[in-house]
This record gives structure tokens, C-alpha cells and sequence, in this order.
């Protein structure tokens, strides 16, 4: 602010006495002495080009820039620069590779403290090179210079190892991660359980992270899963007490900790801390409603890492949702198409039901013009019924390929009429040469064919429902046990075989 003089009063004459002691020494200031400093290692254009005829190689890589290259390296020490003879130039007396200038080794000293300068680092000082000075192996001599300056080795940051990621386990629930997320809303924490094979997640809110709480909210999950058999955790109050030790130890469980101040040891349970927090932020109503929502999602979810829900790979199948509302239901879809199948085709088919002894007729090879073999019932199940020949062959068929035979009454004697109506009697045309089986002389009454090279008497074996009504009934020779199977004479004494349909007398219109 600006005061007129005749306004300023007159100044004190002890403020302007000298002191009596002077000191005739005055610091250097810190500028200059940076500036001197800065001067000592400067390099100039003029002294890289004295520098460059005065070193050997160098002067020698100028006489072949300038005159020409050989066909080959004069010499090993040239060998650097001949692989580069079509990039060189040169410029002020200075040899240039592009737009960086070829250091002699007297200045390259000084060239690395400039390099140096401020600590910047390995990548910087290369940037910096890469665009101004270059000498063979001038990337080694940095990283060597770096690694061996205290400084740099100080503030560096935190060098990275290759990852080493847990093995993954053989089944689920076998190594579980956990840890404590909190403090939340209301002073609660969230214990946090992973299984590192499935990813499934056990979430529980609790008020403390004591080892007595943390031991009772595994119990919990214990109950519902199992014991593991590993379980991680980092270095906290409750998982290194000795209580939780001997919790651990009494269930047969391995306690794995994760290195000191490394999170990233216990990597799935920390991952999953920020996954379940940001979903609780994301999420409205109480804690427990935002947790649980969270769960269902999370768990029906497929995982990035497997491919599968948690819930599908811990317990074998998803879990319902309210999406599979809108999936048609796969079952009812093939209910439906059984369902009319199984009514079309039945709507022209006759259910047959057969038991142990019933006689039936049997196709032993299904096809069409297939003869039906009479045979016995001797056991049924379901839709499969095993039948017995005539002459003892057993066969195992499906129900279609078996149906119900009708036996001649009891009433009616085989080779006698029925009285109530006349049977006509008619010839049946011989079908071919050959002699008839057994089976065919039993139906027809006559003696099975004799081959003359067998016995003259032969007997075989037929179910009692196999043979008329009257050798069933004969009672059993002498020596012969009663409820054996009858034996069929040679002699052909067996009857012959009518039908079993009963007969009537037609009703006649009478006029009166």
C-alpha cells in the first residue's frame, strides 16, 4: 500500500547498527552447486566426435560407413555394427544408428549417470536410450546398474513370482477356504466358507469373531456337508487360537494358513469376501433376505472356472429355480407321448395274461408265416414267459409271442363224436413224405415213425396238458411213480386229436 512521505516517521537508529561480530563466509547455494554438478557429467556432440576418432573400433566402423563394407566382419569386435552397416550413418563426425548416436566406451560412464539420473527405473532409462545413445549391450549394463543401486533396490516395487495355483481336488468338499468378512451393517460379520472344487458357499452372520463362534458356525456347515479334509485359512485371532486348533484336530481336519500380509494365499476366500459384499450392496431389505437371494443365485449360476453350477457338481443335479417355470417339463413331455403311443396301439391289441401251467401256443421265431408250437406255461413275469414243449425244449418268449390254447373238454373222448351234431368226415391231403414227429403222432392218434437205426421201443417225456384228456387221466403203469410225466406208448394208443369246440344242433325256424 502505497503511504506518502511525509506521512512516514523516522527510522530508528538502533535498527540500522551493525553487529559486531560478521561473518565473511556465505554459504554456496544449493542451485549452483546442482548446476556444477549437472555441468561435470554433460556430454557434448564435439566431444563424441573427438572421442569417436580417437577409439579404435569406432574409428574403423567410421572408415567403413564412409567408404564401404567388406563382404564379411574384418573382425569379431565389428561384428555388431557389420549386422547394422545398412542402418548406419554419419552426421557432425558422429556415427549414427538411425536417430541414436554410437557411444565411444571412454563416455559411456558418463552417459549411464545421465541415464541414471533421478532413479527412474529399468523401463524408463530403456525408453530414454532407445531414443537418444546406443553401444552393444547396452540394455545388460542398465538392468546391471539398477539391481546394484541401494536406492533403486528401496522404493522398487514388490517383485512378482510365477503363480503357483492350488491343485485341484479329486471330489467335492475335500479343502475348504475361509475367512471373515465385516464389519457390515449392525456390527455383524459374515463367515465365509468356499469348497474349492465345486465353488459352493456357505455364508453365516455372526456378532463376533471369536474361535467359540467360529467353531459353532462350522459345526453347522459340518453337519450338512461332511468333514473335509483340508481346510485354509489366513492368520486371524480365531483360526490361529489354540481352541480352534484342537477343534480341527479332533475331526481329523488338516489346517493349512496362507503366508503373512500375502491374501492372495487364500485367494478363493478372498475373491469371494468382494463378491459376496458388492452383492449385498447391490441387493434391498434386510441382511439376511439380500444373503439368501444372493445364495440361490449364486449357487445355480454356472462358474467361470468350472463351467457348472456349485450346486450341480456338490450334490449331482441343479437346484430348481424359478426359471425352470418356464422350461417345459421333460418328463411330462415324454408322459404325453408314452401316453398316446400306448393308446394307439393298444386300441387293436388284446391283453393276455397267462400263469404257471397254462397251455399255450408258442412262435419260437417271430415272422411272418411263423408256425405256433403248443406248449406248457412253466413260469410268467411281466411281459416275458417261459413255455415248455412237447418235447422237453424250453424257451423264454415276450407275451406277443404267446397265446392262449384250447383243450378238448372233459366230456369229450378223443376219437369219439360228439352226440349232438355229426362231424363229416374229411380227408386231409398228405402235406409231405417225411415220417411224422412225436408230437404230430400224439395229436393225430397214430405211432410216430421208427428211424431203423433206433431202438424198437422209445419213449420220451410230455407235459400232462400236452396229451388228450384220456392218457392224461390213465392211471400210471406198475413201477411207474403217480405225478411223473406220462410216458407215450409206441403203439400209437393215444386218440385222435378233435377239436375242442362244443357242437350244436342249429336252431331251425319252425312256422308253427
Amino acid at each position: 500500500m502505497f503511504v506518502p512521505g511525509r506521512k512516514i516517521a523516522n527510522a530508528d537508529g538502533l535498527s540500522r547498527l551493525p553487529l559486531p561480530d560478521t561473518d565473511g563466509e556465505f554459504p554456496v547455494p544449493a542451485d549452483v552447486v546442482n548446476l556444477m554438478e549437472e555441468m561435470s557429467h554433460l556430454v557434448t556432440a564435439q566431444q563424441l566426435a573427438i572421442a569417436t576418432r580417437r577409439d579404435p573400433v569406432l574409428s574403423a566402423v567410421y572408415r567403413y560407413v564412409q567408404n564401404g563394407w567388406p563382404e564379411s566382419p574384418p573382425d569379431a569386435e565389428l561384428f555388431h555394427y557389420f549386422r547394422r552397416r545398412s542402418e548406419l550413418s554419419l552426421e557432425a563426425g558422429c556415427v549414427m544408428w538411425g536417430c541414436r548416436v554410437l557411444i565411444p566406451p571412454p563416455l559411456r560412464a558418463r552417459l549411464m549417470l545421465m541415464l541414471h539420473d533421478g532413479h527412474p527405473g529399468t523401463s524408463a532409462m530403456k525408453r530414454v536410450s532407445r531414443a537418444c545413445v546406443w553401444w552393444p549391450g547396452l540394455d545388460s549394463e542398465i538392468e546391471q546398474l539398477v539391481k546394484s543401486c541401494q536406492q533403486c533396490q528401496a522404493h522398487r516395487s514388490v517383485p512378482n513370482v510365477p503363480a503357483s495355483p492350488w491343485l485341484f481336488p479329486n471330489r467335492p468338499w475335500q479343502r475348504l477356504h475361509i475367512d471373515y468378512a465385516g464389519p457390515m451393517e449392525g456390527g455383524h460379520w459374515l463367515l465365509i466358507i468356499v469348497d474349492s472344487y465345486s465353488k459352493w458357499v456357505d455364508v453365516h452372520i455372526t456378532t463376533s469373531t471369536s474361535a467359540a463362534v467360529t467353531i459353532d458356525r462350522l459345526r453347522q456347515t459340518f453337519a450338512c456337508h461332511g468333514l473335509p479334509l483340508v481346510l485354509v485359512s489366513d492368520n486371524a485371532t480365531a483360526f490361529a487360537s489354540s481352541e480352534f486348533s484342537a477343534f480341527l484336530k479332533g475331526n481329523g481336519i488338516k489346517h493349512l494358513f496362507s503366508p503373512p500380509r500375502h491374501p492372495s494365499s487364500n485367494g478363493q476366500a478372498e475373491a469371494m469376501v468382494k463378491v459376496v459384499k458388492n452383492a449385498l450392496r447391490n441387493r434391498t431389505g434386510s441382511l439376511q433376505t439380500r444373503l439368501h437371494r444372493f445364495l440361490l443365485s449364486y449357487r445355480t449360476s454356472p462358474h467361470s472356472s468350472t463351467g457348472r453350477s456349485p450346486a450341480a457338481l456338490l450334490f449331482g443335479r441343479p437346484l430348481r429355480t424359478r426359471l425352470d417355470v418356464c422350461k417345459p417339463s421333460l418328463r411330462e413331455t415324454v408322459e404325453l407321448k408314452q401316453h398316446a403311443w400306448k393308446n394307439a396301439r393298444d386300441s387293436h391289441c388284446t391283453d393276455r395274461q397267462f400263469m404257471v401251467g397254462d397251455p399255450v401256443y408258442v412262435c419260437l421265431i417271430p415272422g411272418p408265416g411263423a408256425p405256433w408250437v403248443p406248449g406248457v406255461v412253466t413260469a410268467a413275469g411281466g411281459q416275458i414267459c417261459t413255455v415248455q414243449l412237447a418235447d422237453g425244449r424250453i424257451f423264454t418268449r415276450h407275451r406277443d409271442h404267446v397265446r392262449p390254447r384250447v383243450c378238448a373238454l372233459p366230456s369229450l373222448v378223443p376219437g369219439q363224436a360228439d352226440p349232438a351234431q355229426p362231424v363229416p368226415e374229411t380227408t386231409t391231403p398228405a402235406r409231405s413224405a417225411r415220417a411224422p414227429s412225436a408230437l404230430e403222432a400224439l395229436c393225430a392218434g397214430a405211432p410216430a415213425a421208427q428211424d431203423a437205426s433206433s431202438p424198437a421201443t422209445v419213449t420220451s417225456e410230455v407235459h400232462p396238458a400236452l396229451l388228450p384228456e384220456s392218457v392224461a387221466a390213465a392211471p400210471a403203469p406198475p413201477g411207474v411213480p403217480s405225478g411223473s410225466a406220462p410216458v407215450v406208448p409206441p403203439g400209437g394208443a393215444v386218440g385222435t386229436r378233435r377239436s375242442a369246440r362244443v357242437r350244436r344242433a342249429p336252431s331251425r325256424y319252425s312256422a308253427s
